[in-house]
């Protein structure tokens, strides 16, 4: 008998054992939420423990005054909740994961047809998300969804898309960046500032003929908007007739680093900004305080990519994404750590 043929008699006559014997193959062990037909189930990924003095890549920590590289993963959130993009069911979508006292669970899944949802923002009473999705749109439209995962529903219908969902204090309006105009080939228009109601109504171009806007940010007391803008950060009244460059482009103690993405601590005065090296594309955290403009550095991170940044609730921590690892650093003692593989989290009560 040719050995292949004896192969398959052999492995034949296995299953068959197998079959007689009552056994059957091992399934993995998953939440019922998980269980849908037909996809890979398994639960989000939690990071592995990073040791201290390292970066996630493995290569040692360069930094000599910032904090310490991330230490150890906690399985639960002791405050609040941080949403964030991960990995969904089936292995290849951008899906919405929480994070809390619970653990870690999916939000958003192929079930609910959210292909892809991604840039989450939970609002402040900490009750719905806004985040966007390409499931009815291909340029991305904002859509809403309360926190348990029920209300699904679009908010946004931009011609040329929307992105960059930023709460207002009392949660009842979002300010986003849109397009007025589609994409195509040879003509991009600008972006703007939009405000509008959760509701969908009372949709207002906030910034107008001035375009090439991004990463609006709302301020605690709700009468400004930070966003960035031409050669610098900005902030602008929420009736659009003040503007004002709070951070220049390149400025004179830091000229080989820009600054964008701007985020209100919740006490309103201080800046969380992520800030790009121009000449070797690193991205760290930093700390503008509104009171004296002075400019802080909180990471040291080796090929740092650092995007989406968070506070707490109390303003005493924040969130933010490199590299595929969601980070935590506490502002008080300096320490970091790794909460979970994943993106763009976004830190509610």
């Amino acid at each position: 008998m040719p050995r292949k043929a004896v192969f398959w008699s052999m492995l034949a006559s296995v299953f068959l054992v197998l079959i007689a014997s009552g056994c059957r193959p091992i399934q993995p062990t998953v939440p019922a939420i998980y269980a849908t037909r037909g996809y890979e189930t398994r639960t989000p990924a939690l990071a592995t423990a990073i040791p201290s003095g390292t970066t996630e890549n493995g290569n040692p920590n360069r930094g000599t005054d910032r904090p310490v590289q991330p230490t150890q993963s906690p399985l639960l959130l002791e405050e609040g909740t941080i949403v964030f993009e991960c990995r969904g069911e089936i292995g290849y979508e951008t899906a919405l994961c929480v994070l809390d006292s619970k653990g870690v669970r999916w939000l958003t899944s192929v079930r609910q047809r959210i292909v892809y949802g991604y840039l989450p923002r939970l609002s402040p009473n900490g009750q719905i998300i806004a985040f966007v999705s390409e499931q009815d749109d291909p340029v991305g439209q904002i859509y809403l969804m309360n926190l348990d995962g029920t209300g699904l529903r679009q908010l946004t219908n931009m011609p040329g898309g929307a992105r960059g969902p930023a709460w207002s204090p009392d949660s009842d309006r979002l300010a986003f960046i849109g397009w007025t105009k589609a994409i195509t080939v040879g003509y991009e228009p600008l972006s703007h500032i939009f405000i509008i109601r959760t509701d969908g109504s009372n949709l207002v171009d906030l910034t107008g003929t001035a375009g090439g806007v991004s990463e609006p940010d709302w301020s605690p007391d709700g009468q400004k908007i930070a966003f960035t803008g031409n050669k610098g950060v900005w902030v602008i009244n929420v009736d659009g007739d003040i503007w004002m460059k709070i951070i220049p482009s390149r400025p004179r103690d830091y000229p080989d680093r820009d600054f964008y993405t701007p985020r209100w601590s919740p006490d309103g005065r201080r800046i969380a900004l992520v800030s790009i090296r121009i000449d070797a594309m690193d991205r760290q955290l930093y700390l503008f305080n509104l009171e004296n403009s002075q400019m802080a550095r909180l990471t040291e991170l080796d090929n740092g990519h650092i995007v989406c940044p968070s506070w707490a609730p109390d303003g005493k921590k924040i969130v933010f994404s490199s590299n595929g690892f969601i980070y935590r650093v506490d502002l008080e003692s300096g320490s970091m750590s790794v909460l979970a593989k994943g993106g763009c989290p976004t830190w509610g009560p």
